[in-house]
């Protein structure tokens, strides 16, 4: 529990869960980025329940209101689709404070007070016109020795949908005897999900899912499974694999491109490895 008085934090990062969920991105990258500054010295707090266990970070549990100095002390919120900036649970001096750091992770919806700083978890997002964006952030976690090619025998296709065939039905293209994702993985154990796809991803031919917003295709791809994203009608493929560092290799934008993702599959890990020995 953090004290009420304590003057000497660097960043408060909010978080838009109260708990650390491994499979959702938006729940991950603030833990991720709390747990990268604190390994350079930075004192930083994330206003959540509680973490991953493995990172040393404290936690301001949501609800709780905190003082420290406004001057020097960075704010940073999620921004985009959902932005949390307004939510109940938000003490005033975070939403108020001097120092407010927008970081966009999905389409900007809304307008930022140009006294914000505003960063941009890669280009792909799209933003309005007149903002000002002052640079990109972006940052991973991804156990190498889990997602890789073990080179066991392969059978079968499994898929996920993640909500993403509301509007678009007839994009569907897995079978019904096909591996549904979705059905199991909410009911297995937060610690054990990475685990699970990693098993899943070196036991099944192909990997299908309908959003190319999913780091899962990089996952798949990792482990030598063929991944395949059937994206809406209205998306640009060349924007996506051009503004997305990830997004390049072993991963196919539709049927009639798996076979530049199968030829580029040996280049997903070390373009993962380069990023990671970069950041």
């Amino acid at each position: 529990m953090i004290s009420k008085r304590n003057f000497n934090i660097n960043f408060v990062i909010v978080s838009p869960f109260p708990d650390y969920v491994s499979h959702i991105g938006g729940a991950t990258v603030p833990h991720t980025l709390a747990n990268e500054l604190t390994k350079l010295g930075e004192n930083v707090y994330i206003y959540a329940n509680e973490t991953n266990p493995k990172y040393n970070i404290n936690c301001i549990p949501w609800g709780s209101n905190v003082e420290f100095d406004n001057e020097n002390t960075v704010v940073i919120f999620l921004g985009g689709a959902g932005d949390h900036i307004n939510r109940e649970y938000v003490p005033d001096n975070l939403k108020n404070a001097s120092n407010i750091v927008r970081w966009v992770v999905q389409h900007q919806e809304r307008s930022y007070s140009p006294e914000d700083k505003v960063y941009v978890f890669h280009k792909y997002w799209d933003m309005f016109p007149e903002q000002r964006v002052d640079g990109e952030l972006s940052v991973i976690e991804v156990d190498l020795n889990l997602f890789r090619d073990r080179g066991e025998k392969r059978e079968g296709t499994c898929y996920l949908i993640k909500g993403h065939l509301d509007e678009e039905a007839e994009r569907a293209i897995h079978k019904p005897e096909d591996y549904c994702i979705d059905s199991v993985f909410y009911s297995i154990p937060n610690d054990k999900k990475m685990e699970f796809l990693a098993d899943l991803f070196n036991k099944k031919e192909c990997f299908i899912t309908y959003t190319p917003m999913t780091f899962t295709s990089v996952l798949a791809a990792m482990c030598g499974c063929q991944s395949i994203v059937i994206p809406k009608s209205k998306y640009n493929k060349e924007k996506w694999m051009n503004d997305i560092w990830c997004s390049k290799y072993g991963i196919a934008y539709g049927l009639d491109d798996v076979p530049r993702a199968m030829n580029t599959m040996k280049d997903v890990i070390p373009n993962i490895e380069r990023y990671l020995n970069t950041t």
